[in-house]
């Protein structure tokens, strides 16, 4: 699964309930202080499957068609761009793979 705009982690580990112990979440964040927030959660919590990536959305360097799931939600503003972003989605989802999105408030 792939968080994009993980912030501190609101969503990060009840998605990493969902994915259980055999699957990962990828925290992607472009603020290294949401990072370090979500990295002191799993820290705390003892959580071994989720992996907080430091990068824009729009470049997470992950492997094509290796994700089943992505979430995107909450964000107002993309860093990238979310032309960029849906670009780079549509190549690390698996085919089939599902994108669950929330158009923000107001736009």
């Amino acid at each position: 699964m792939l968080e994009v705009g993980c912030g501190p982690g609101f969503f990060t580990i009840p998605a990493e309930k969902i994915v259980g112990k055999e699957g990962f979440v990828y925290a992607v964040d472009v603020h290294p202080l949401a990072i370090e927030r979500v990295k002191g959660k799993i820290k705390k919590e003892g959580i071994k499957n989720v992996i907080p990536i430091l990068a824009n959305a729009s470049d997470t360097r992950l492997p094509d068609r290796s994700i089943d799931l992505t979430f995107l939600f909450g964000l107002r503003y993309i860093a990238g761009g979310l032309e960029n972003v849906i670009s780079e989605i549509r190549c690390v989802l698996k085919l089939g793979g599902v994108l669950s999105f929330e158009k923000p408030r107001g736009q």
